[in-house]
């Protein structure tokens, strides 16, 4: 189908002004001219896209970093769990190690959900962007450390689980104090909205965090992991239920 059979000389001189004279890049042009010949979109339509307002706000613009990162962690976190399912041989699974899973996930969706909130900030300085970057940073760092790219012939999750906790309460003991510092930033007015259940709660898990670096017994991570799932749950209903 030519040019000429689907518009008239007066609508793709209109196309045209349309395009060259909006807002959006180059490169945005360049793809509406693109689209306009090789999938032949009506030409109203490309009109409409040229027009859309496409600059992003910094709030925006970091936020998508954040969901980059976020999103690599969710997905290693699905596909580890959907290798354990799918492996050729069973997996010897281990119920604490699935139970830091459910959390990890938790803890993602909450994150993504959280994020929302930062929209409302119209001028950002760097203190607050590194610490919102690094939060993400770790909370992939613990999905990559909880969860193994490749399961063995005989992969056993709960030595696994021992053999890396190290790194793994090492890791989470950090984000609570990246956390400390993110809400410090944030003034001492919001540190102290939140009460002090919230210096009360991270001081805690980095203690616990102490104590499961240095011990295997699998009662106290038997207790750790469900406390710290369960009063996750409670803080979330409590303090982040509502976005918008």
């Amino acid at each position: 189908m030519e040019w000429a059979a689907w518009t008239t000389k007066s609508e793709r001189y209109q196309l045209t002004q349309t395009i060259n004279h909006s807002r959006v890049s180059q490169e945005a042009r360049l793809f509406c001219l693109g689209f306009v010949f090789v999938f032949r979109a009506d030409w109203r339509r490309i009109r409409f896209i040229a027009n859309v307002e496409t600059a992003m706000t910094i709030s925006e613009y970091i936020l998508a970093l954040m969901s980059i990162v976020v999103g690599l962690a969710m997905t290693q976190l699905l596909s580890g769990a959907a290798e354990i399912a799918q492996h050729a041989r069973p997996v010897r699974t281990y119920w604490i190690h699935t139970a830091w899973m459910v959390n990890l996930f938790v803890t993602l969706i909450h994150f993504w959900w959280w994020e929302f909130a930062l929209m409302e900030i119209q001028t950002w300085t760097f203190l607050p962007y590194a610490f919102v970057i690094c939060f993400a940073v770790l909370l992939y760092f613990l999905v990559a450390l909880l969860v193994p790219q490749h399961l063995s012939e005989q992969a056993d999750l709960k030595e696994y689980f021992y053999s890396h906790r190290g790194w793994f309460f090492g890791t989470m003991a950090l984000v609570q104090v990246v956390d400390f510092g993110d809400t410090f930033v944030k003034g001492w007015a919001y540190f102290l909205s939140l009460g002090p259940a919230y210096p009360i709660r991270n001081l805690v898990i980095i203690g616990l965090c102490a104590i499961a670096i240095r011990t295997r017994n699998e009662r106290f991570h038997s207790f750790m992991v469900v406390l710290v799932t369960s009063y996750q749950l409670f803080w979330i209903m409590r303090h982040f239920n509502r976005a918008g």
